[in-house]
């Protein structure tokens, strides 16, 4: 009986598929009863098979608009073991969705020879993580960390600092275990982190969404435009800008030699550290890092925090041209009719918040290791004749 049923269900599906023959397919499923082999098309399929009580349903939602997509999932309440030995194949059951807003505004203006132009455009999206197929979870906690239901999506997880330690007799008294070793591995500089679930123990339970999405770009960006002549020179300068993007300062950046590397001296001029190396009881040195130890990186202080997160704003000039034509009389007789020279520049300057780290607010990487933005100066002069 069983493999009649899989027989009938093997030809309502290729009766099915009949139409799509023209069309690349992947995906292949075998019933193995017959040793048939099935492939699903990529694009097509609005069909199914019923064979008594068990339905293979094979669907793909079209989706009408921009802002949301969808991502295959298995139909895993529905079931076909009992039947035959095919798997349903994936749907397209989840979703996400960009939600944000844009604009633009320009103001043009004369003030006698004085001509001037201002201009404005900004973009704010944030993505979620949108309708997710029959969620499931074993307990409140484990739906508070894994659902990924109507959420901002790229969310992570860390801990939140509270603090650095100020000395020896702080960390000997505190009552709460940061390192899961009775703080026996912690100095002064080191990072203390919040119990949120007052157990006496951090842990991942303390963990909680920090910042926005790391390595992409910032939620909100916009650019500024100013353009002005007077009496034959003129001037143009663009800028770009961001907020609402997190930056987390990782590997070299973060940890001390790592990779057998050296550590910025940001980090090594600015750690806690003792006013006599030679002397252990030695007044310490407070500062905004703890102090930097080799083969030392799996530390508490660098767990994932928002200790080392920067929620990046920033204001670039990307473009500035300064030029003077010429009055055309002065080389009129030389065929000329038009000379123009200029000054140009790009990425002259950033206004940021990764001033200790002096890298390019853009870039994404956590080590800080892309090829540095290019600075450029140069002239040109311009002839119409």
């Amino acid at each position: 009986m069983k493999r009649l049923v899989s027989l009938l269900c093997a030809l309502c599906l290729l009766f099915s598929f009949a139409f799509a023959e023209n069309y690349a397919a992947t995906n292949p499923y075998t019933i193995d009863d017959i040793g048939m082999t099935l492939a699903l098309p990529d694009v097509l399929s609005v069909t199914s098979c019923d064979v008594g009580e068990t339905t293979i349903d094979l669907r793909l939602a079209y989706n009408g608009r921009n802002d949301v997509s969808y991502a295959v999932a298995i139909n895993y309440d529905e079931t076909l073991e009992d039947y035959v030995t095919i798997s349903l194949p994936e749907e397209n059951l989840n979703s996400d969705m960009f939600k944000g807003f844009d604009g633009q505004i320009t103001w043009h203006d004369k003030v006698r020879d004085f001509n001037y132009s201002i201009g404005a455009t900004f973009t704010y999206s944030r993505k979620y993580d949108w309708h997710q197929y029959l969620p499931r979870f074993g307990n409140s906690w484990h739906e508070y960390r894994s659902s990924l239901n109507e959420r901002f999506a790229n969310i992570t997880w860390g801990y939140l600092s509270d603090g650095q330690f100020r000395s020896w007799e702080e960390i000997a008294d505190y009552p709460v275990d940061i390192d899961g070793q009775g703080n026996t591995t912690l100095r002064p500089g080191d990072i203390k982190y919040k119990d949120l679930n007052g157990d006496g123990v951090i842990n991942n339970q303390d963990e909680r969404p920090i910042g926005y999405a790391r390595g992409s770009m910032p939620n909100l960006n916009f650019g500024l435009n100013f353009t002005a002549d007077w009496k034959g020179i003129d001037i143009a300068m663009d800028f770009t800008g961001g907020a609402f993007g997190t930056y987390n300062i990782n590997y070299e950046l973060s940890r001390p030699f790592w990779d057998g590397g050296n550590s910025g001296s940001y980090i090594l001029g600015d750690q806690w550290r003792l006013s006599d190396i030679s002397d252990p009881a030695s007044r310490l040195i407070p500062g905004k890092y703890p102090t930097a130890l080799e083969g030392n990186t799996n530390h508490s202080n660098y767990w994932t925090s928002d200790f080392w997160y920067t929620n990046v704003a920033y204001l670039k000039l990307k473009n500035f041209e300064l030029g003077y034509t010429f009055p055309r009389k002065w080389f009129r007789k030389v065929g000329i009719t038009k000379l123009r020279a200029y000054l140009f520049g790009q990425n002259l300057f950033s206004i940021d918040n990764l001033n200790d780290l002096d890298i390019d607010p853009e870039i994404t990487s956590e080590a800080g290791l892309n090829y540095p933005t290019n600075r450029m100066y140069g002239a040109g002069i311009k002839l119409t004749f």
